[in-house]
């Protein structure tokens, strides 16, 4: 993933992915930072960050940037039937239905990516 993949509204909904799944972290893997994004390029930025996630006062202030690939398999963890993605000639959309009230939600997104956050987003609150 490219660091101008990581857009606003990626970080916002990937901000929120944080609260429910405590996403390990990887060579490879971008993390948000106070004063910006993080690129994790080896094992010892990998031992800081985790020693950092052990002070509880600085969890909130840095999280790790799911990526496509990242939210994908997450959600073939849930296997939700509930999410349905696809994909129109200039949008991305995504319906959840709810189980209680079977309602159905649907939501676009910019990106591919912004979709799979906000549907993986969608179906971590609703395991919560």
């Amino acid at each position: 993933m490219k660091e101008s993949d990581i857009v606003p509204k990626v970080v916002e909904l990937a901000k929120e992915v944080a609260k429910y799944w405590k996403m390990e972290i990887y060579e490879g893997c971008w993390v948000k930072m106070v004063d910006g994004l993080l690129l994790v390029k080896e094992k010892q930025n990998i031992k800081n960050l985790k020693q950092e996630k052990k002070r509880k006062e600085s969890w909130h202030q840095w999280f790790p940037i799911p990526s496509i690939s990242d939210c994908l398999e997450k959600l073939r963890e849930y296997a939700n039937e509930n999410i349905t993605i696809f994909i129109d000639t200039s949008m991305i959309w995504f319906v959840t239905l709810d189980m209680y009230t079977q309602k159905k939600k649907t939501n676009q997104s910019k990106s591919l990516h912004e979709a799979l956050l906000s549907a993986l987003l969608a179906a971590l609150k609703e395991e919560k």
